[in-house]
């Protein structure tokens, strides 16, 4: 895939949704998984809008990662663990907000989603964690009618596969949903994902695999490429607003 290099600034697609900064941070200190899983994309994202070397990001988010999976190891009860995890993930993210700037964050997601629509990527779907599905039908329907990803069927195939509990899927639990949902799962699916920027509290945009008959596959491109190509494109546009 190849997309051109517009530096004109490009109006977005959705221009009802608002969203501040803070209401965007509030949702990645909940989803703080996705950030940890995959530091290197993390650190790839981060470095157009830091000084800083790729190797200080990467290093302080493979430090979450550590606190996170020694936390998962110890046998404490659920609220501690949950405490300390967001303790951490606070101080973590702190850092993160400080290299990227809320502001810079904010317009970073805005144009990226903005990106995705005017490229028409057509292989990538909407993916639910369980309890979630029917909540953000709903409010897709009434916040995000321009972004016409996500479909019932696939709503009812995240409910019949994944039994029904409050807690975020993690681990080999969230890599056997992956494999449910789209068959083929691989470390560029999972290196792919991108927090949603919406109002729901379980949910997480994937950039879908190439098997999927549903959607034209791009020439021989990894998903991970996908984002790589994207990215450009986006930062030409950000700089100039």
């Amino acid at each position: 895939m190849v997309l051109s290099s517009n530096k004109k600034s490009q109006p977005l697609e959705a221009t009802n949704i608002k969203i501040t900064a803070q209401q965007a941070i509030d949702y990645i200190s909940s989803h703080p998984h996705i950030l940890l899983d995959h530091p290197h994309l993390l650190a790839e994202i981060m470095l157009p809008f830091t000084s800083s070397p790729a190797s200080l990001v990467e290093r302080q988010v493979k430090k979450l990662r550590e606190i996170n999976k020694e936390l998962e190891s110890q046998v404490i009860s659920t609220q501690a663990a949950e405490r300390l995890k967001r303790d951490e993930y606070d101080k973590g993210l702190k850092f993160i907000t400080a290299i990227i700037g809320s502001k810079s964050f904010e317009m970073f997601m805005l144009r990226l989603e903005h990106q995705c629509l005017k490229a028409k990527l057509k292989n990538f779907r909407l993916c639910l964690y369980p309890n979630a599905a029917q909540k953000l039908i709903d409010q897709t329907k009434q916040y995000r009618p321009n972004f016409k990803i996500l479909s019932e069927e696939m709503a009812n195939l995240c409910k019949n596969k994944i039994v029904m509990k409050e807690n975020i899927i993690l681990g080999p639990q969230r890599e056997a949903f992956m494999q449910d949902i789209f068959g083929n799962y691989t470390p560029e699916m999972s290196a792919a994902l991108i927090p949603l920027r919406g109002r729901c509290d379980y949910g997480f945009l994937a950039f879908a695999a190439p098997h999927s008959k549903k959607y034209v596959p791009t020439t021989d491109t990894t998903l991970l490429q996908t984002l790589q190509t994207v990215l450009p494109t986006l930062l030409d546009s950000f700089v100039k607003h």
